[in-house]
């Protein structure tokens, strides 16, 4: 269902914003059938997929086909439309025809709603007919329907043919009983199963009332959530659930040496996953990192994560790096030095330099704005004379960031953030790992500069160690913590939250606002 919501969440936003119809292609429609494992990356996407109409001499191009293995012909044809625009008959007269023209059993509407449509053979002539519509609306069981049939991973021709054949059969018994009719055979089903006689048909009619009327119906297909949360492979070797966030995709390639990773980045929790099937260098230069190559020997070198043929590796399984920047993933990809920011690459061409400058995935990349430049160590030392003044106390510095005021034995640690962008949210990145400057305090108050010192977050330490299983974390090849991730998002409306990625929360932490 999170897939589902998630992609009714984006529908709505497209909508708000009166995206074109180019930008929901790309940044949205791809998205989600990313998120079900249909990509160029595996050969089972084509968009602007070309054939000819050999009748006509001319040539149709359907916005995206999707192929399985083994069939040459594709297997689903997806017309699109921008959320706001209203379908119309020759909207679906052209998903049809492409269907007609490329015998194609399955045929998918996605604009402000989807519908599937199905090529039914009625009388010896093939007619695609309307099998499921649903509107974008979140916890729509239907919507759970259509993402199961529709996953790549367990998708099967014969399971949708079934589900297509069944859904027209219960439309056409809604049809029949949508009828006055209908109603009549209800109240005699009653009284047949309450074993009462016929004469009690009128006294049963005005005591209850029965209405019948059509809505569109079609069978829920119970599906295993097994990838509503995707197995990742953690750094140490071990697999973790991820649940299902927000992604962008980038891909490094180098055609002469048969390197192609493919990896997603999902900001909220600054984590790079290089994908399955992404080829690695075997060759290892002097300019790769110690980390990337103790990474190296550990991942590649297991045969339940990587195989091995003379010049590359084949990843078996994901492989995730939770890391400030891509460089890390590059550098273990490659194995050698990269300039990760420019090198790794989206499908339109974008670096994801251009794509994160201003923290924004799928947008234009524009520069941060000047007072986001103000160095981080500056706006540190201003948080302490703001803290200081505002509870009216004094600070003795203990270590680089670590603080106590001596009076209270109440220790201050600060870390302070740029902010990027995260959807609607203002972000706020910060590494936290416990100060070994203040000894014995027992009460310690991690100080969160967001941006600049107007927007600090006191927050005591022993309260957001409850919150540390539930979050990203950097450790070292053997498993050793580094340092947790803590995020903190701000909306439109000023209100603070602590963002949790495992299972996925916002915690509103306003009240901590100095």
């Amino acid at each position: 269902m999170k897939i589902w919501n998630k992609l009714c969440d984006k529908v709505s936003r497209s909508k708000i914003r009166n995206d074109k119809e180019s930008f929901f292609e790309k940044d949205i429609a791809r998205d989600f059938l990313s998120s079900l494992n249909w990509s160029e990356y595996y050969d089972n996407l084509t968009e602007q997929y070309t054939f000819d109409d050999v009748h006509a001499s001319s040539k149709w191009i359907p916005d995206f086909a999707l192929f399985v293995e083994g069939k040459a012909d594709p297997e689903i044809l997806i017309e699109l439309k921008r959320p706001r625009h209203k379908q119309r008959k020759k909207d679906i007269r052209q998903l049809a025809t492409y269907m007609k023209l490329t015998d194609c059993q399955f045929g998918l509407y996605f604009g402000e709603k989807l519908e599937l449509f199905y090529l039914d053979v009625v009388d010896g002539k093939r007619i695609p007919k309307s099998v499921l519509s649903v509107d974008f609306n979140e916890n729509d069981n239907n919507g759970k329907s259509l993402i199961g049939l529709l996953r790549n991973d367990g998708y099967s021709t014969e399971r949708m043919r079934n589900f297509c054949i069944d859904s027209l059969k219960l439309n056409a018994v809604c049809d029949e009983w949508a009828t006055q009719d209908g109603e009549e055979r209800v109240y005699r089903f009653i009284l047949k199963e309450s074993k009462l006689p016929d004469t009690f048909f009128h006294q049963l009619k005005a005591n209850l009332q029965v209405s019948i009327a059509k809505s569109y119906c079609s069978p829920v297909v119970e599906t295993e959530d097994k990838n509503e949360t995707s197995k990742e492979l953690t750094k140490e070797g071990t697999e973790a659930p991820a649940g299902e966030r927000l992604f962008h995709e980038f891909k490094l390639e180098i055609k002469k040496s048969g390197i192609s990773a493919l990896m997603r980045y999902y900001p909220a929790d600054s984590e790079y996953v290089i994908l399955a099937k992404s080829t690695i260098a075997v060759k290892e230069a002097e300019s790769c990192t110690k980390e990337a190559k103790e990474y190296r020997e550990k991942l590649l070198h297991d045969e339940t994560v990587a195989t091995r043929d003379d010049n590359v590796f084949t990843l078996i399984k994901n492989v995730s790096f939770v890391k400030d920047t891509p460089s890390l993933a590059g550098h273990f990809c490659l194995g050698r030095s990269v300039n990760a920011q420019t090198e790794w690459k989206d499908s339109r061409g974008m670096s994801f330099k251009e794509v994160f400058s201003n923290g924004t995935a799928g947008q234009n990349a524009t520069a941060a704005p000047e007072e986001d430049k103000k160095p981080i160590a500056e706006n540190t030392s201003m948080a302490v004379r703001r803290v200081e003044k505002e509870l009216s106390i004094k600070l003795r510095k203990e270590g680089k960031i670590s603080y106590l005021d001596d009076k209270k034995n109440v220790g201050y640690v600060f870390r302070a953030s740029k902010q990027t962008q995260q959807g609607e949210f203002e972000k706020f990145w910060f590494g936290y790992s416990k100060s070994k400057d203040l000894g014995d305090c027992k009460d310690v108050q991690c100080a969160f500069v967001c941006k600049d010192v107007d927007t600090i977050i006191l927050f005591p330490e022993r309260e957001l160690r409850l919150y540390l299983d539930r979050m990203s974390m950097s450790k070292t090849p053997d498993g050793h913590p580094i340092h947790w991730h803590i995020v903190i998002l701000r909306n439109k409306k000023g209100k603070m939250f602590l963002h949790l990625s495992n299972p996925v929360e916002d915690v509103d932490i306003t009240s901590h606002l100095l």
